[in-house]
């Protein structure tokens, strides 16, 4: 790892260069950049203006380290004052420190930019929505409809049969809320959960999560994630079926 200066015999100015390759291999870059038609940099420029004759190449740091490295390249662009009167266009180190780009560039930028969203970098397309008719929204609703309707063909929902609250009139509320409890856990929406105290060996039934949940004051999203596989902070829930509560 080297730092090189190529200074030009003509008028004094020179370019601060760093590699992490070889010298010679940098060297070749650079010649390789210039003979372009177009040249981007101004150091390119100038050899390509002036020719390979009229520049002098020595190498004035070896480096141990790429941080080493960026700090040498810094120390003799400031010591050659060759950002400001010769051909770097970077204050040196990492990235493009001190560099301004020039109008020509933010021009080719510009363009380049110009209808492309700037955040993905891909052509900004507008698509317009297809026109559609009330009759095929009408038909299209009454699709969806019929295909929902197929889908729940043959599922008895939970509440059937049992009486709205209107209705209880006379009726003892407690037996038909435990009838409707019951067919909500045959259907797989409510759990009986048993919870084993680890440190104790007790053992708790909760005829629900949420009666669960309240006891313990445990999120329900840890004891739906934790049931049947490992325990909570000293508690193992397991859910037991309707069936076994019933024989």
């Amino acid at each position: 790892m080297v730092v090189y200066i190529a200074r030009n015999k003509m008028n004094g100015k020179c370019y601060v260069g760093k590699t992490t390759y070889s010298f010679e291999s940098r060297k070749k870059a650079h010649i390789r950049e210039c003979s372009r038609e177009n040249p981007k940099t101004h150091f390119h420029k100038a050899l390509k203006k002036w020719g390979l004759d009229a520049f002098s190449w020595e190498i004035v740091e070896v480096a141990g380290s790429e941080e080493e490295l960026n700090t040498l390249e810094q120390f003799h662009i400031s010591k050659e004052n060759s950002y400001v009167s010769g051909y770097n266009q970077t204050l040196g180190g990492e990235g493009q420190n001190g560099w301004v780009p020039s109008e020509e560039t933010r021009k080719v930028w510009s363009s380049q930019r110009k209808g492309k969203n700037q955040y993905i970098g891909r052509p900004r397309i507008v698509k317009e929505k297809p026109f559609i008719s009330e009759e095929e929204k009408q038909r299209r609703n009454e699709e969806k409809k019929r295909k929902v309707s197929e889908k729940l063909k043959g599922r008895i929902p939970w509440n059937k049969g049992i009486p709205g609250w209107q209705d209880l009139k006379g009726i003892d509320r407690k037996e038909v809320v435990s009838k409707a409890t019951q067919k909500r856990r045959e259907s797989g929406y409510v759990w009986i959960i048993e919870a084993t105290i680890l440190e104790t060996n007790e053992v708790m039934t909760f005829n629900s999560q949420a009666e669960a949940q309240r006891f313990f004051g445990f999120d329900h999203k840890v004891i739906r994630k934790k049931i049947d596989k490992e325990p909570h902070k000293g508690v193992f829930f397991r859910r037991i079926n309707v069936e076994n509560i019933d024989s």
